[in-house]
């Protein structure tokens, strides 16, 4: 799972309902935590934060990477996406 690492890499939110909930309620509790939603006050606040949110328990580690995340694997035919294995 790579939900905040694309956000904020890309600015955009992830693909999967579960994952973008949880980026948007993670994203939230940092601004809440933080009094602000200036991205320069919140951020800091944002990799020290941990949250159990949908997708399971996320938190960040020293790089702020996912801690113990997980990778899904996808197939493309005829223009359809089709899962192929979540492995952590």
């Amino acid at each position: 799972m790579t939900t905040i690492c694309t956000l904020l890499k890309y600015s955009q939110l992830p693909d999967s309902p579960s994952a973008r909930l949880d980026t948007e309620l993670l994203l939230a509790a940092a601004m809440d935590k933080a009094g602000s939603a200036n991205p320069a006050t919140y951020l800091p606040l944002l990799a020290k934060t941990q949250y159990k949110g949908v997708t399971g328990k996320i938190a960040f580690d020293n790089r702020g990477d996912i801690h113990d995340g997980a990778i899904t694997l996808y197939s493309f035919k005829g223009g359809h996406r089709t899962e192929i294995a979540v492995t952590k």
